[in-house]
């Protein structure tokens, strides 16, 4: 009986020592966003762009007389004290999760076809990712703004990400509160948090939408009146070679 247990246990131990050996010798690849060229204001938002193994799809503008966008820009601002639009770059932080660059999402409901995907229609596995508010999102939900309200009691906004294969079949999603004033709560994420998203198994693509408990209608339809706006960082995914292992 001594025996018998004595071969379990070390049969425990030695199942147990090659998953953790196996997990730890797994190549991870960051993207950080430090390989993307910003101009003199330290941002890009006017056209796509490309870090790491993956590509950052923006849809710019430009009118003439003003532009718009949606989508994904780069950029190093952290200004913390200036609201609105006119700071839609900033992080609502002392700097990028690492390095000096991040990524800011921006999603409009007139023009939400934005991703982010692996070149190639490669999949990988994607780990985690690290997320945070942006100045305008936060200084909006603190104070409200010329279309926003200051959030109260049972407030919410929050970040759905998606994953999708290369053929466009979605795998799973998550929801992420960037903001919480629920059940007694008074949270404005104002901090690089990491989300894990490797329950989306091998993805080619990642899609970001949002909602939120401070919303309007605007010609019959209801529209999101809190800054749709997240700042992203040190995506982390697993090489092909090794995430076949």
């Amino acid at each position: 009986m001594r025996k018998t247990s004595f071969f379990y246990l070390f049969a425990a131990i030695i199942i147990a020592s090659f998953s953790s050996c196996t997990d730890h010798e797994l190549v991870y690849s960051t993207i950080n966003f430090e390989d993307v060229t910003t101009n003199k204001d330290s941002i890009l938002k006017t056209n796509s762009f490309t870090s790491g193994a993956m590509n950052f799809q923006n849809n710019f503008t430009d009118y003439g007389s003003f532009s718009s966008w949606s989508g994904f820009a780069c950029s190093s601002k952290k200004d913390m004290i200036t609201a609105g639009y006119t700071n839609d770059l900033s992080v609502y932080a002392n700097g990028a999760a690492s390095g000096n660059k991040f990524g800011v999402f921006y999603y409009s409901s007139y023009d939400p076809k934005a991703y982010c995907s692996f070149a190639n229609n490669a999949e990988y596995l994607v780990k985690e990712l690290k997320l945070n508010n942006g100045t305008y999102a936060v200084l909006s939900m603190k104070k409200g703004g010329a279309f926003a309200k200051k959030f109260t009691n049972g407030d919410w906004f929050k970040v759905t990400i998606h994953g999708y294969k290369a053929n466009g079949i979605a795998t799973d999603s998550l929801d992420f509160y960037l903001a919480d004033f629920r059940n007694g709560k008074n949270f404005i994420c104002d901090s690089w948090t990491t989300v894990n998203i490797a329950k989306f198994g091998n993805i080619n693509k990642l899609t970001f939408t949002f909602s939120s408990t401070d919303n309007s209608m605007f010609n019959g339809v209801s529209d999101m009146n809190t800054p749709a706006y997240v700042c992203i960082d040190d995506i982390k995914y697993i090489q092909p070679s090794e995430n076949n292992k």
